[in-house]
């Protein structure tokens, strides 16, 4: 079972990934692109959740890295959902992604993905440099392929404040990629269009919403230097300083 083992899965999380609205190493369009997983692997965070990182590699080379967030943590239950205003639990974004992401990739329809603890190059600040690192790796995911519905965004670029060790809205911006859905590399459908057998209509939808040149801007009409929201105190990314 590996990393996620012990969590709870006595709740039934409502995934909902129907609705249109990381790293980035070379995609700097709106697109439909297809990718295969380089590598995934869990963790924990100080605050107690947990999250999986992802490295996404294209047939040329380009990489789109991210980190999701599948449970909250230990002061909030280290649960994969909230209660919405109207009492009703609603799956975490990131847990909606990673769910997703296991069913498509391996047929997994259980509430979490499996890992094995593995050897793998991670960064080491003291080191400055990859070292062969204990992770707990999805090996079900690695090397197999899968299709993201990419759309660019804006947003400030982020600063550590270091009088509070937060990190903060800056005034410079960055425009990065945003997967907004995955889906089957074969049959184009998302998560829950392939567990009904339900027509693949959600990429048909994005590619019609979504130009090329399509950048959505969260700049507008928000300050700069506004604290940025985190899930509790975050594990350090491997993937360097997240306003880079």
């Amino acid at each position: 079972m590996g990393l996620f083992q012990n969590l709870d899965t006595s709740v039934n999380v409502e995934v909902e990934e129907e609705k249109l609205g990381g790293g980035n190493n070379g995609i700097t369009e709106t697109g439909v692109y297809d990718f295969v997983v380089e590598m995934a692997y869990g963790g924990q965070a100080d605050s107690g959740a947990y999250f999986v990182d992802v490295t996404l590699k294209t047939e040329d080379d380009k990489k789109l890295k991210f980190r999701e967030y599948i449970t909250s943590g230990t002061a909030k239950g280290t649960r994969p959902y909230y209660i919405d205003k109207n009492g009703k639990q609603k799956a975490l974004p990131g847990y909606a992604k990673i769910n997703a992401m296991d069913v498509l990739l391996t047929g997994n329809t259980a509430q979490y993905p499996l890992t094995e603890t593995k050897q793998i190059p991670l960064w080491n600040k003291e080191a400055e440099k990859e070292v062969l690192t204990p992770a707990e790796v999805l090996t079900g995911w690695i090397g197999k392929p899968i299709t993201g519905l990419v759309r660019m965004v804006r947003e400030f670029k982020q600063k550590k404040n270091e009088a509070t060790g937060k990190w903060e809205d800056s005034e410079e911006t960055i425009e990065k990629p945003e997967i907004v859905h995955f889906v089957d590399p074969v049959t184009g459908q998302t998560r829950s269009e392939k567990l009904t057998g339900s027509e693949a209509k959600v990429k048909a939808q994005f590619i019609e919403k979504y130009k090329s040149d399509y950048v959505l801007d969260r700049t507008k009409g928000k300050k700069s230097n506004n604290t940025a929201s985190t899930p509790d105190t975050p594990a350090p990314s491997p993937f360097g300083n997240p306003g880079a």
